[in-house]
């Protein structure tokens, strides 16, 4: 047995063993319990707040830690005036300034005051005139040249003629035309 148990040793790798983690020495906290603490990189530190030396009066801000004064932009313009402040800085709001007697009608869709430049009908007012575009023209209504006593349909603007289905089934039969052509019922059985 005295060999099996020397061959075993002699076989042996002789490196220290890894430390049991429960025996690692951890980092002790010296800092009063009252003050807080941080430990980002495993030392304990106190956390040192940044101290606000800005009096409480005044507006601040700290985006990335550091305290600073807010440093709202100042409006310089008088109170009667409009402000605007799209980007942060404050500017007059420039209206746009009307020189079109009042009489005439404006618009302004972009901004600009300009005259309304209604169109102007040059047709006579017995004449019936339409304007889809905005620009007047004469209605130019379809003339009918179809005698009264005809039936006439105009489905599109064009007058023409109705010319009804003529039905040359015997009036003793059923008929049917439900997409206009006159037809047999025919009933099935």
């Amino acid at each position: 047995m005295h060999t099996l148990q020397a061959r075993e040793l002699s076989a042996r790798v002789l490196q220290p063993l890894d430390t049991i983690p429960a025996y690692v020495k951890r980092a002790v906290n010296l800092i009063p319990e009252q003050q807080s603490t941080k430990a980002p990189d495993g030392v304990i530190t106190n956390y040192r707040r940044a101290i606000n030396l800005i009096p409480e009066q005044q507006s601040t801000k700290a985006p990335d830690g550091v305290i600073t004064n807010y440093g709202r932009a100042i409006n310089l313009i008088p109170e009667q005036q409009s402000t605007k402040a799209p980007d942060g800085v404050i500017t007059n709001y420039r209206r746009a300034i009307n020189l079109i007697p009042e009489q005439q009608s404006t618009k302004a869709p972009d901004g600009v005051i300009t005259n309304y430049g209604r169109a102007v009908n040059l047709i006579p007012e017995q004449q019936s005139t339409k304007a889809p575009d905005g620009v007047i023209t004469n209605y130019g209504r379809a003339i009918n040249l179809i005698p009264e006593q005809q039936s006439t349909k105009a489905p599109d603007g064009v007058i023409t003629n109705y010319g009804r289905a003529i039905n040359l089934i015997p009036e003793q039969q059923s008929t049917k035309a439900p997409d206009g052509v006159i037809t047999n019922y025919a009933r099935e059985n």
